[in-house]
């Protein structure tokens, strides 16, 4: 396969090149490890069913743009969602630095 390395060498040049880079990705490597941002299912549910009964909250994007109604009920979710989506996780166990 003369040249087989034809595509690879002009993409890493134009890298070279450019002032910057832009990385967009999905949510398909975490939807593939069961962790569902969108979902009120029953992981959710068994993560934040609490949250769910006393606020209404029916998914993980919904809670990091709610109103909370003080600054412990705010950091008691987020400390919830990163024992929930990094410690659990294998997704984000193997992310990390």
């Amino acid at each position: 396969m003369d040249g087989g390395n034809r595509g690879v060498d002009r993409v890493a040049s134009m890298l070279h090149d450019a002032d910057a880079v832009v990385v967009a990705a999905s949510n398909g490597f975490d939807l593939a490890d069961g962790y569902n941002q969108f979902a009120c299912d029953r992981e959710f549910m068994r993560t934040f069913g609490d949250f769910n009964r006393m606020f209404g909250l029916t998914s993980i994007l919904q809670g990091l743009a709610a109103q909370w109604p003080s600054w412990r009920t705010r950091w008691a979710y987020l400390a919830r969602l990163v024992e929930y989506g990094w410690l659990s996780s294998a997704f984000f166990r193997h992310a990390g630095p």
